[in-house]
């Protein structure tokens, strides 16, 4: 947990203390995950930290203490007037949310925030893998495993769409696991990704991201979500 961050958190929730003083309860730890994928942008801080910012093209998972009324805010690195995001929290201990951060910098960037629910428990004998799809200007996609049937894994995930978690049981499963993204519309390849899974995590976001037409650190492509 990033010292910094945790000071601003309870900082915030002291400042609340004096207009609602009722309504601030402690709650344990909450996690954020943060994936950071501006087209253009560059590394994002949390709260104005710069010890908890965020790579562009990059995720990252933050810890806070959990409660009522905790303000969280996502701003351009060393850019404190370039605010992306900002939201009141309520958060109870164990809770997970996500932060999307898509579009393009600096005025056209979309914020997506959401607590996550239905991730699945570990398993040493499977592997779950969702999508999600935020490459600008781009169609719905459909992905499936090489070999598999077209859309298997998901058919018809339009920009921001967030799939359901797919589990694979490992015997069944080719290693490593090479997936296919594909225009949902003609069945055009757009893309191959080659997932290695590794020992202690069965959980797996993939990210499709970037600018159609987009060169180097713009190419559409795939982001491996820390943690989930």
């Amino acid at each position: 947990m990033k010292f910094y961050w945790l000071i601003t958190l309870c900082l915030a929730s002291f400042c609340f203390c004096g207009c609602k003083k009722n309504e601030i309860t402690r709650a344990g730890t909450v996690s954020y995950n943060i994936v950071n994928v501006i087209v253009g942008g560059n590394a994002v801080v949390l709260n104005q930290s710069p010890l908890d910012s965020v790579v562009n093209k990059g995720s990252k998972i933050l810890t806070g203490p959990g409660g009522d009324h905790l303000y969280v805010s996502a701003y351009a690195y060393k850019n404190s007037a370039l605010n992306y995001f900002g939201v009141d929290v309520n958060g109870a201990d164990g809770d997970l949310f996500t932060l999307l951060l898509s579009g393009s910098a600096p005025n056209s960037v979309n914020a997506f925030f959401y607590k996550e629910i239905n991730i699945p428990s570990y398993s040493s004998s499977s592997i779950s893998v969702r999508f999600i799809n935020l490459l600008q200007q781009g169609p719905a996609i459909s992905v499936n495993i090489m070999g598999s049937t077209p859309g298997s894994e998901i058919a018809g995930l339009a920009y921001q769409g967030i799939g359901q978690f797919k589990t694979h049981l490992l015997v069944n499963t080719p290693a490593p696991c090479v997936f296919e993204i594909k225009d949902a519309t003609n069945g055009v390849l757009l893309s191959t990704y080659t997932l290695i899974p590794v020992s202690g995590v069965s959980t797996y976001t993939l990210v499709w991201n970037g600018l159609i037409g987009g060169t180097g650190n713009q190419a559409p492509g795939i982001l491996q979500v820390s943690g989930r």
